[in-house]
């Protein structure tokens, strides 16, 4: 800048190392009239409430790496790569399903064998999310949609199953299709998603104590196990993580259909 005494101030984030900004300022650094200033919480001038002492000290026991990043203004470590830590976030167990429990169904639709059809049945106990089946299929047409979920999915027909709002002339065909072996139709109801959908799909299933997924749903364990988070500064949180979402009430294809079915009544 052609002015007399200039200065570039820059206020940010920090997430990864190999940030542009980052790298400049911060590891790079040899200008003599550099001037750092790290600040976090403890800086805030104003009195926070005791809610967000009590969320810090939690997030301190459950995962200090992701403590670190979010309040002490560290960068994204290595381990924190994973979108969902396992045996931290979630784990595999197979559990007996437990007696009077709320139901929900998930669905992200999708034919290619990156992006399959992929449906969850899950439900929450005591804080925690339990995905008790899945149904996953590459080049499955519409038409055998419904079917394929009543054989995969127990008690689907009893429930409504959430679906990405974003095609409804599909989830119009799906409540369409009469099911012989059940002798109804299923019902089927579009959930919209929000711009930052993805991120609030992990962000809920982050909330639960523990996600148990059962042994026999290999996909989504594969999709948890495998993820890890994109490194591009901008969505550095997606991933499969979501396919369980989508069955809640969030999305990933997967995360948040597990939000989308759990946050749904």
């Amino acid at each position: 800048m052609r002015v007399e005494a200039p200065q570039i101030i820059v206020a940010f984030n920090p997430e990864f190392t190999t940030d542009v900004v980052y790298e400049e300022f911060i590891t790079n650094n040899t200008r003599e009239s550099l001037f750092i200033k790290k600040v976090s919480y403890e800086d805030n001038p104003f009195k926070l409430p005791p809610q967000f002492f009590t969320e810090l000290e939690a997030l301190k026991v459950r995962d200090y790496d992701e403590y670190l990043h979010i309040y002490e203004g560290h960068c994204i470590s290595n381990s924190q790569t994973k979108i969902f830590k396992r045996e931290t976030y979630w784990t595999v167990k197979d559990f007996k399903e437990h007696d009077n429990v709320n139901l929900k169904f998930g669905l992200d639709l999708g034919f290619s064998p990156n992006h399959p059809t992929f449906g969850v049945r899950e439900y929450v106990h005591d804080g925690s999310l339990y995905v008790t089946h899945e149904a996953v299929q590459s080049g499955l047409d519409i038409d055998l949609t419904p079917d394929f979920l009543v054989k995969h999915l127990p008690n689907v027909k009893n429930h409504t199953i959430w679906v990405d709002s974003s095609r409804p002339e599909t989830i119009s065909a799906i409540n369409r299709r009469y099911v012989e072996s059940i002798k109804q139709s299923l019902h089927a109801k579009g959930v919209e998603k929000g711009q930052d959908s993805v991120e609030d799909g992990i962000e809920h299933l982050k909330s639960y104590k523990m996600i148990y997924i059962h042994p026999r749903c290999k996909r989504l364990i594969d999709n948890f196990d495998s993820k890890v988070a994109a490194r591009d500064g901008r969505n550095h949180r997606t991933g499969v993580a979501l396919k369980i979402a989508a069955y809640n009430q969030v999305k990933f294809k997967v995360g948040q259909k597990l939000k989308d079915a759990v946050n749904k009544k």
